[in-house]
């Protein structure tokens, strides 16, 4: 008899997984993919036949081990999530310990009290509105967790703590760790001058910065900066929110050789 714990789930697309054309109908599917509800309910194995055709929600399931057993084939965090294999928890895929630490946490959480929980958090180069999810263990023979993760380009109408650690090393690794806070400044509206006296540095030191900025995500003008923050969602993060994740920024960064920042950088432009 085969084991349900420890049969993966077909990705979709592949050979038995879930018609998508059969899917029925989920209590968030007319709804934003950002304005989810909470509600105290358990994800079951016929929930998954809509997110295997949801194009832009990507979403994945962890076993009670938190191991991987089934993701779909959205688009979003393409560069992240498709290197995600099958079978592995987030310390044995490679994410930096402390990431995987908070995200970790937040998923044992609901593991324990079986209650939905939802948090933003900075993906590659986007902010990202993510939903845990209990499993129904007696649908899948086992415990576990259902993810669902969507870039929030727009202010969501819904409050939720923010992740202090990105997922992925190689966050705009392009920019320094003050080019990463006057990137932050610009997205916010702030002018030069607000920017001189928030950063305590002089003008000339932060129109430098505003250079190099420009030089590394190939914009030609402060509109331009503006419209990428907008386009990734990051102008939403408060002061206190990026400030956080700057710092996180700066400790995963401290670790990483030369090498690795180049390679990053190359990852950051494809």
């Amino acid at each position: 008899m085969t084991d349900e714990r420890t049969t993966p789930i077909p990705c979709a697309g592949e050979p038995g997984a879930p018609d998508s054309r059969a899917a029925p109908p989920l209590p968030w599917s007319k709804t934003a993919p950002s304005t989810f509800p909470a509600p105290r309910r358990f994800v079951r194995r016929s929930d998954l036949e809509f997110f295997s055709r949801a194009p832009f929600i990507a979403a994945w399931a962890r076993d009670e081990n938190l191991n991987a057993f089934w993701k779909n084939r959205a688009q979003l965090l393409a560069h992240n999530l498709k290197t995600v294999p099958l079978g592995q928890t987030l310390h044995q895929w490679g994410m930096h310990k402390e990431a995987a630490d908070e995200r970790t946490t937040r998923m044992r959480r609901v593991l324990e009290t079986g209650e939905h929980d939802m948090f933003y958090m900075i993906a590659c180069k986007s902010r990202v509105l993510v939903n845990v999810f209990p499993l129904d263990e007696k649908d899948f023979g086992h415990r576990g967790v259902f993810l669902t993760a969507q870039e929030t380009r727009w202010e969501p109408p819904i409050e939720a703590d923010t992740l202090a650690t990105p997922s992925c090393n190689y966050l705009l690794s392009e920019l320094s760790n003050r080019e990463f806070e006057v990137f932050h400044l610009i997205a916010c509206g702030c002018s030069t001058a607000e920017i001189v006296r928030l950063i305590h540095r002089s003008e000339a030191t932060v129109n430098n910065h505003i250079a190099s900025i420009h030089r590394a995500l190939d914009t030609h003008s402060r509109a331009d900066l503006v419209r990428v923050a907008v386009e990734r969602g990051i102008s939403h993060f408060t002061d206190e929110e990026w400030s956080l994740i700057a710092e996180s920024r700066a400790r995963l960064r401290k670790g990483l050789s030369p090498q690795d920042l180049m390679q990053y950088k190359f990852k950051d432009r494809h």
